[in-house]
């Protein structure tokens, strides 16, 4: 019997094949859990220097440190979303180490009028070496080349006749609120 211990919450959850990888709500300890074998690895990822902080108050705490994982080959690779840095999981030797981002972890927005409590979070999955990062705090895109960190900025741009198309009834009652 292996016993786990999620009493701090998880904050996010993601398949992976046959095996769902547990990030906690609460301090460093990922979990992933083979549900065919029903095998359980815990990986302690708080590597040197790691920290969290209350990204609107900027306090330092224990909560939320990542968002959801992202998978290429034998490595996990996790995006903070409290913490202070990016975490890498080696699955074959179990090993976890901070992994050199190219897209640079930013604590504090500097724009006022809108900010994110998050920090970041891989889009979709990494198809041969690229994935797709969004920057939540400048609120930016990017495609990484996971084999060589070259990355690149993705303009976010709108349609602005879809846009329009929408406009009708924004902000009017709905008969079905009545």
């Amino acid at each position: 019997v292996f016993e786990v211990n999620i009493e701090g919450g998880i904050a996010a959850m993601d398949m992976e094949g046959d095996t769902l990888w547990c990030v906690p709500y609460e301090g460093t300890v990922v979990t992933c859990w083979n549900i065919k074998q029903d095998e359980f690895q815990t990986y302690d990822v708080g590597v040197e220097g790691f920290k969290c902080v209350q990204r609107k108050l900027g306090q330092e705490c224990n909560k939320t440190p990542f968002c959801r994982p992202a998978f290429y080959g034998e490595q996990v690779i996790l995006s903070p979303n409290w913490g202070n840095k990016f975490v890498c999981i080696d699955r074959q030797t179990g090993e976890t180490k901070e992994w050199d981002s190219p897209v640079k972890v930013t604590m504090k927005s500097e724009n006022g009028y809108f900010t994110s409590g998050c920090g970041g979070y891989f889009i979709g999955s990494i198809t041969d070496t690229l994935g797709k990062y969004f920057d939540a705090v400048n609120r930016k895109l990017y495609e990484i080349d996971m084999s060589t960190k070259e990355c690149r900025e993705i303009p976010i741009v709108f349609d602005k006749r879809e846009l329009e198309q929408h406009e009708t009834g924004f902000a009017e009652a709905s008969q079905w609120l009545q």
